[in-house]
């Protein structure tokens, strides 16, 4: 009767190279076709991003619509423009992060400009769900907003510490930046409709490959075998911003640095 359990491994063998075989071919058809048309060409809009790095040679598949489901952890999952109702179904999401995190997969989330409330508007408070967010991760991390400054006031920080910009011109921030070792260190200004910047204790044990005069703009953590990444916002890379400054420049930074073996590329608007 051996040979049946030596039949049943075989066949057990045979089933999971086949399952491979076919979820390669799903991700390659996936990587080949261009689904620039289902994203939107309106000015808050990914589609000039995910064509982009088509064009750039990098390997995109868009993430179907509505799915939160991370893809194998050979391919870096790029959650894009995260607002706050995205951060509010924290408990779902986090352990399924966690685990492809862990796992070995590298995750750059990259929120919406508008997920913090803009300092001094009436009203505006901490947001819990994404402090809670990043607490179910471990780390003690926030995203606050530059604090728009006139030119006389002058360019020291105000006494609380917050940090501030020059006062937009044609309806953009332009954010003096440097980077910290390749791709990134090529990268000298960003522009935004607002800006945000991460501040918090777990900042300390992380790897800041983007900051504006001190003020964390991209950082990369290092969870179990694999890598979060956290991008400020994602103003920098949506169809009205990202042909401005270097804001392209600082996307194929990214792709570059953190592509794998292909990016699953999730709008989650």
């Amino acid at each position: 009767m051996k040979w049946i359990g030596a039949l049943s491994v075989l066949l057990l063998v045979v089933a999971g190279l086949l399952t491979m075989r076919v979820l390669t071919l799903r991700d390659d058809a996936a990587f080949a076709r261009n689904d620039a048309e289902q994203l939107t060409p309106e000015p808050l809009g990914l589609r000039a991003a995910y064509q982009t790095l088509r064009s750039e040679g990098h390997r995109v598949a868009l993430q179907p619509p509505g799915s939160d489901r991370p893809p194998d952890p050979q391919f870096a999952w790029w959650i894009m423009q995260a607002g706050p109702q995205w951060f509010e179904s924290a408990d779902g999401k986090v352990p399924v992060m966690l685990r492809f995190i862990q796992r070995g997969g590298t995750v750059v989330l990259i929120p919406e400009e508008a997920v913090i409330p803009i300092p001094g508007e009436e009203g505006a408070q901490p947001d819990a769900p994404l402090d809670a967010f990043f607490a179910r991760l471990g780390l003690d991390v926030r995203i606050v907003a530059f604090e728009p400054q006139s030119p006389d006031e002058g360019e020291e920080d105000d006494d609380d510490g917050a940090a501030e910009v020059e006062a937009p011109h044609d309806g953009a921030y332009t954010l003096a930046v440097s980077g910290d070792e390749a791709p990134f260190t090529h990268v000298a200004t960003v522009e935004t409709s607002w800006g945000n910047y991460f501040d918090g204790e777990s900042l300390l044990k992380a790897n800041i490959r983007l900051h504006s005069d001190g003020f964390p703009l991209v950082a990369e953590f290092h969870i179990g075998k694999g890598t979060l990444v956290l991008v400020a916002e994602s103003t920098y890379f949506e169809n009205e911003f990202i042909d401005r400054a270097e804001n392209k420049s600082l996307l194929l930074a990214l792709a570059t640095q953190y592509s794998r073996g292909g990016i699953q590329f999730h709008p989650t608007r």
